[in-house]
Parts: C-alpha cells; structure tokens; sequence
C-alpha cells in the first residue's frame, strides 16, 4: 500500500519538474544570487533582398511635388505611425502588395522620374543614402525614408497560434516575435529553436537557445525579415500524456484502496 503511495508521489514530481524546461533565459547561478548583468547588443543589418517590398517616401518643401513623388504609396495619404500600422488587419495588408515598391530580381526597385534604382544587397541607412543622392538631382531640401513593408516571419511547430506574421517595424528580436505568435507551448522545446534564413548565396539554418542568458549579446537575438521559426516537440511530450493518464488512474486506485481500508477499519471498531 505504501509503496504504490510512493511510486505515485514520485511519478507525479518527476513529471512537474520538467517544468523547469519551460523557463526562459534561465541561469541557476543568476537566479539564486540575483546577480546583476550586461548584455552588450550585436546589431545585425539586414540586406534588402529580391521580392522585399519598401516603402520609399521622398518629401520636399514642394507638397506637388512631394506627391507626385510619393504617388506609388499612397500620394496623398499621410504617414502612418507605428501604432496604425501594428493595427492593420491581415486583409488590408494587401495594399502594401499593390502600393510598395518590390524589389525586382536584378535587386532594382522603379521610382517616379529617378527611374530604376539598385538596392538590392544594401541596408536600409545604404539604401536610404543613395536614393537620397539619387533625389538630390531633382529636389531642394529632400527627405527620404525607407522602410520595409515585407518583414515577415513564418512560426511553425510547437506554437499556440503557428502561421506567418508581418511586422511593421526595422528589427526585431526572437521573444518579441514568439510573443506575437502566441508563446511556445508547454511541449516546445525552448532549448533548440531551428531557425531558416534565406541568404543571398542560399538558406542557412542554425539553432537557438532560449533559455541561455547569452544569446542576449548574440546576432541571433534578432530575426530578419522572412525567417522561419520551427521548435520542436520536446522528446517525452507523448510519453508525458501518457505518464499523466497512468498516474490519474494510479492515484484514483489508491484513493478507492485507502477509502475501502479505512472503511474497513471503522467497522472492526
């Protein structure tokens, strides 16, 4: 009797001490002694690939002009902030399709007047640069902005809601991501997260702790636009679902043997 008591207690703790695998950005050593840290960030620059789509907005002290300029997004439409921007639902992203300027496969995007212009394998401040040089023939006092309208990120595996989510913003790093697509579930293994770039030579893939501290000073902190995210189920999660169900019914048949023998021994009484 006792001994299915204790095999029950121990199936129980050696399941919910998996728990810990749930954690993010664990340190033991940290955690206990509340140590204080810093994590120098590595900023990494995204190069605009072929299919990005930008928006490119040239502004100047003319307000004809300036609309003309900018009359392949939106013209006289104003600019959108960042909070308008996170609110725009999936069925409206299709205006930034029809209204961005893609990048073709040469890695040239076609501008009003300036004609095409590469950017292609440049960053956004490159990108930015030039066609400000480019504008500067045709202009006093130009402003332009670049900025992506095309960052998006596909979750795919152990994720409460997987699918692809765009982001309307230059960076972003990988809790903020996994945030918007809903947290890992209890079965995702945090401690090797898969990780597809598309690169200018091809796709490379590495894996990323989530749980390490040092990924926080690491170029891998951060997601590019068009990533794939894959976690993986953790090994025992089916074991554990089944584990579960053995320690219910184990519990259950205990509780009915310890209720009968203390029935049992009030009637002797």
């Amino acid at each position: 009797m006792k001994k299915n008591i204790l095999i029950a207690f121990l199936l129980v703790f050696l399941f919910t001490s998996c728990s810990k695998r749930l954690y993010y950005l664990h340190d033991e050593v940290a955690d206990k002694y509340m140590t204080d840290s810093l994590y120098i960030e590595h900023d990494i620059d995204y190069r605009i690939a072929e299919h990005d789509i930008l928006r490119i907005n040239i502004k100047s002290v003319n307000t004809e002009v300036t609309n003309f300029f900018n009359s392949g997004f939106g013209g006289n439409s104003s600019e959108l902030n960042q909070n308008q921007m996170n609110q725009t639902n999936s069925n409206s992203n299709s205006q930034f399709y029809f209204t961005g300027y893609i990048v073709n496969d040469s890695g040239y995007v076609k501008l009003p007047i300036i004609g095409d212009v590469l950017v292609g394998n440049k960053t956004l401040p490159e990108a930015t640069k030039h066609i400000q040089e480019l504008a500067d023939e045709y202009l006093d006092d130009a402003y332009i902005s670049v900025r992506f309208v095309s960052f998006k990120v596909t979750f795919l595996g152990e994720f409460n809601t997987p699918g692809t989510v765009v982001f309307y913003q230059d960076q972003l790093n990988v809790y903020e991501a996994i945030e918007r697509a809903g947290g890992i579930t209890d079965y995702g293994n945090r401690a090797k997260i898969l990780v597809i770039r598309q690169m200018p030579e091809g796709r490379k893939t590495f894996y990323i702790d989530l749980q390490d501290r040092n990924i926080l000073a690491s170029e891998e902190f951060f997601l590019l636009p068009n990533d794939m995210v894959y976690v993986k189920p953790l090994k025992w999660r089916s074991y554990r679902v089944q584990s579960q169900d053995f320690v219910y019914v184990l519990t259950s048949i205990t509780s009915i043997i310890t209720t009968t023998l203390l029935i049992l021994n009030l009637n002797k009484n």
